[in-house]
């Protein structure tokens, strides 16, 4: 099974607010450190367009954390044979955390 990992923490300050979107996978919440939410994405490359699937992290000013998987639809749209791959998100989240 071939993998690829990416790992990033934010720095978070009273209640936390994460969004979190993903096409296929899995999803697992754990309790954390507070004022830290961190992620792990593991992106399995064998069950779909390694290259296409794309991991997204990022925080804005306010503090709310947004990680989203995408898969860009190319220029035949659904007709193309490129499907997302899985990703299996674990996140470590403080305890005043608000989840979408």
């Amino acid at each position: 099974m071939s993998t690829e990992v990416l790992e990033r923490s934010f720095p978070v300050s009273g209640k936390a607010l994460l969004k979190l979107s993903n096409i296929a996978g899995s999803v697992t919440l754990q309790p954390g450190d507070d004022g830290l939410i961190m992620v792990s994405a593991t992106k399995h490359l064998e069950t779909g367009s390694g290259s296409r699937t794309e991991i997204q992290m990022e925080q804005d000013g306010s503090g709310q954390v947004t990680v989203a998987t995408r898969h860009p639809e190319g220029l035949l749209g659904i007709l193309s044979l490129s499907r997302p791959c899985e990703v299996d998100y674990l996140v470590r989240l403080p305890r005043a955390c608000e989840v979408k």
